[in-house]
């Protein structure tokens, strides 16, 4: 079952701006509930949902036992809870021509499931996801564990072979 609790904190205007702010920060930076530099946890998911306030599946408050109650500060670490809950999603090469803002994401082909027209991914490891503006994807890098900027070919080549890029509009 997929919780879906509201974005109250969504940005009103996400400009480049707003996200070159977040650039070179670290997750503590981001949330200080759940994360260390350092740590075996990939927070490419859990980077854009504090940014942009996405609060589906499991939340990163449920991580620690002190706060697992707290849903209000809760975000989503989940990269197939944020692409199998946008309304719109489909192969990058699909994406809409006047679709400037949305989320980007990188996965294995092998790990895509087509039911009828429609995409989902599950919960396999090699998994990213970004926030693409005009041509650039903010994105939390897991190796340098800090939030970069990439361009698009940087998530349709992430795993060799076999990658591919999608597109979701936010989830709401």
């Amino acid at each position: 079952m997929t919780i879906i609790l509201s974005t109250i904190d969504f940005p009103k205007e996400i400009s480049k701006a707003f996200l070159d702010g977040f650039v070179g920060k670290k997750i503590e930076d981001i949330c200080s509930i759940f994360g260390t530099t350092g740590d075996e946890h990939n927070h490419c998911a859990h980077f854009v949902s504090h940014v942009l306030g996405f609060r589906i599946g499991q939340l990163c408050n449920t991580m620690k036992y002190e706060t697992k109650d707290d849903l209000d500060s809760g975000r989503t670490i989940r990269v197939n809870d944020l692409f199998n809950n946008c309304p719109e999603r489909g192969y990058w090469s699909g994406k809409p021509e006047g679709l400037d803002c949305c989320l980007i994401f990188a996965v294995l082909q092998s790990q895509v499931t087509d039911t009828d027209g429609v995409l989902t991914i599950g919960t396999h490891p090699k998994k990213h996801v970004g926030i693409y503006l005009k041509g650039s994807a903010y994105n939390y890098g897991n190796t340098k564990d800090k939030v970069r900027m990439d361009g698009v070919a940087h998530f349709e080549n992430l795993y060799g072979t076999g990658t591919v890029a999608l597109y979701g509009k936010f989830p709401k």
